[in-house]
């Protein structure tokens, strides 16, 4: 039919609502173009709240494990072994000796300076006998007590005690006073659980173990090379709070003035030591945005022929209509525009359709890991730039589609 007297006088602005009234009656046929949109875009900033929520995840976790205010390492840095897989950034140094931590602790400010033995391959036994295990992270055994805790906490009182982290107690079923089994690399171990504690973020599905220190300095022993060697001495300024920036970097100042020249060992911040592990971590776990990015690129070129077949047939069957608008005096720019238009909201329906697609198939795969036992405390939200990009894909990607037929138009 003959376009209204208003679109035809009104210039491009006519062309606008002729586009946007075309684009409504053939809304139909958008769908499965939308729906490919959406899939694409749903990738994208799945891939970005994914990754984020990673990140978050091991900020969270290093923040609340390393949690000492110096820590002491070896000053030379250990060449990669080329032939070997390395993970994300990882830096390695040479190790120190444990008699260090004695040294370290007369320091002025020095609350407390330890060795932190961590024991891994142990099982903790649940109420019924079974070993408790979950698709997280592994079981560790760590040495913690008065002498040696994470800031809060109640800690086992010697090798026949142990303590549960909170979610490791839910797995169990295990309750304070219950007695239960720890099966060591070398046997199992009748304990008495003292005490549950918590963190502030979850361990992503780990069973966290309190043991006593010397019993776990007595095990990682039996596992070291030389047990006279450590890769870190953790420091505390003070056991209740955290030192800020400058206290930490004043300790870390006068540890080093202390240490005989002999020690090949330098004492850094515990912030400079947070941010380099949760940097290598992050940079470890960086493969899995690509992999999901990959799906998304497969869509979203799908998509593109879904949206060119789509506007050829509109474009074939508006012909007529097209040649009406040229025989009263329409440039082809103007009916280049009213396919674009259609592009446009094409594109913008898709790209909010898949933002809010992607948001909420992370926070179905959070849930999902929960339910399996690796619950994750990282932030799920998509962060305006990751909505941003997925509205400019969404969009490019339909221009891209719609451009070819909507030149057809023109001709």
């Amino acid at each position: 039919r003959l376009p209204r007297r208003s679109d035809r006088d009104g210039g491009l602005a006519g062309m606008i609502r002729i586009g946007l009234r075309d684009a409504r009656s053939h809304f139909g046929r958008f769908i499965m173009s939308i729906v490919a949109i959406a899939l694409g875009v749903s990738f994208v900033v799945g891939s970005f709240c994914f990754r984020e929520m990673l990140n978050n995840q091991v900020s969270q976790m290093m923040s609340t494990n390393a949690d000492h205010d110096v820590y002491l390492r070896g000053s030379q840095e250990k060449k990669k072994d080329s032939s070997a897989m390395s993970m994300g950034s990882t830096k390695s140094y040479n190790d120190v000796d444990v008699d260090l931590a004695g040294t370290i602790a007369k320091v002025d400010g020095v609350s407390s300076a330890r060795v932190v033995h961590m024991l891994s391959g142990v099982v903790l036994l649940d109420k019924h006998g079974d070993a408790v295990t979950t698709m997280g992270s592994p079981t560790l055994a760590i040495g913690m007590g008065k002498s040696s805790p994470w800031r809060t906490g109640t800690w086992p009182k010697n090798g026949d005690e142990i303590a549960l982290h909170s979610f490791a107690a839910e797995q169990s079923g295990l309750k304070v006073g219950d007695k239960t089994k720890i099966v060591y690399p070398d046997g199992a171990h009748k304990v008495t659980v003292s005490g549950i504690f918590t963190t502030d973020a979850s361990q992503a599905g780990a069973i966290i173990i309190a043991i006593d220190p010397v019993t776990a300095k007595e095990k990682a022993s039996k596992q070291s090379d030389d047990p006279d060697k450590t890769s870190l001495i953790s420091v505390y300024g003070n056991k209740t709070t955290p030192l800020d920036d400058n206290a930490q970097q004043q300790l870390a100042d006068r540890i080093n003035k202390a240490l005989p020249r002999s020690a090949k060992a330098h004492a850094i911040t515990g912030d400079e030591y947070r941010d380099e592990s949760t940097k290598s971590t992050q940079d470890a776990l960086g493969f899995i945005q690509p992999l999901i990015l990959i799906f998304a690129v497969i869509a979203l070129f799908v998509g593109s022929f879904i949206i060119a077949n789509t506007f050829s047939m509109i474009v074939r069957e508006s012909m007529r209509g097209y040649a009406l608008l040229r025989s009263i005096g329409a440039s082809p720019l103007q009916v280049f525009s009213t396919v674009i238009v259609q592009a446009l909201l094409l594109g913008l329906v898709g790209s909010l359709a898949g933002i809010g697609l992607g948001w909420g198939m992370v926070k179905l795969i959070a849930s999902g890991l929960a339910n399996m036992g690796m619950p994750l405390t990282g932030a799920t939200n998509p962060t305006v730039s990751d909505m941003l990009v997925g509205l400019v894909v969404g969009i490019v990607v339909t221009l891209i589609g719609a451009a070819l037929p909507a030149r057809n138009a023109a001709l």
